[in-house]
C-alpha cells in the first residue's frame, strides 16, 4: 500500500507530525485529509496540511493519504 504514516519525511525536509490516533499500518498511525506537516520551505504556510486522500480508505470518516498527495504548501512526494 501507498500509504502515509506519521513520522515519514516529505522530499524537501519536512515530516509528517500528525494522523490517525487508532489506525495503523505497518506498525505507525496512517496520516488522514488534514494532517499536519512540517515543510522547512515554505515556514510562511500554517497550517500546512495534507489536503488529499483517497476516497476508497477512511478513518471515522476521513481520508487516508497517500504519496504525492498535496498540501497547503504544494504537491509532496513522501519517503516511508
Amino acid at each position: 500500500m501507498n500509504l502515509i504514516r506519521v513520522g515519514d519525511d516529505t522530499d524537501h525536509g519536512g515530516k509528517v507530525e500528525t494522523g490517525s490516533q487508532t489506525m495503523q499500518y505497518d506498525g505507525r498511525y496512517v496520516v488522514r485529509r488534514g494532517g499536519l506537516v512540517s515543510c522547512p520551505e515554505h515556514p510562511e504556510v500554517s497550517p500546512n496540511l495534507i489536503e488529499e486522500g483517497d476516497t476508497s480508505l477512511t478513518d471515522a470518516g476521513v481520508l487516508i493519504a497517500q504519496h504525492a498527495g498535496a498540501v497547503s504548501c504544494r504537491r509532496l512526494h513522501f519517503h516511508t
